[in-house]
């Protein structure tokens, strides 16, 4: 005969988290309906999700929404490939939330830290999402 599970007992308050006990870091929840909307029918949404995740926590860190990074240092901290990385890069700057500046070694041709500015939800048009999700109809004799 099975023994019943007591209930949990309330939380002391010490053990209730506070908005004082550390640094927070903050997404704007359009941004995050944006990236859901914009990836809604393809296998990545978590990726996309974890980059802007990274993103918005190396922002926080920096305390701007304007920093440089590799490419290889913000994968790795997202837990996505590189080539996942640029897939989820190429729909978050198609749908206006990040700005990537692709930043070359001085006198070199050899690519340095991007870049990358945070970008406001208002400057993202309302159907980013909708023309990322269905291919365009090409009209009849096209090619």
């Amino acid at each position: 005969m099975p023994s019943e599970i007591p209930p949990n007992p309330p939380a002391p308050a010490a053990e209730i988290r506070s908005n004082k006990d550390g640094p927070w870091c903050w997404q704007n929840k359009a941004a995050l309906r944006l990236i859901r909307q914009a990836f809604d029918n393809r296998s990545f949404l978590a990726d996309a999700l974890a980059v802007y995740l990274c993103l918005t926590e190396i922002a926080s860190d920096e305390q701007t929404e304007t920093f440089q990074r590799t490419r290889r240092e913000i994968a790795e901290r997202s837990g996505v490939s590189l080539r996942q990385f640029d897939r989820v890069l190429a729909v978050l700057i198609s749908i206006c939330l990040v700005h990537r500046q692709r930043n070359t070694i001085p006198g070199t041709k050899e690519l340095a830290e991007s870049t990358y500015t945070l970008r406001p939800v208002c400057a993202t048009p309302r159907t980013a999402g909708a023309r990322l999700r269905q291919p365009q109809k090409r009209a009849a004799g096209q090619s």
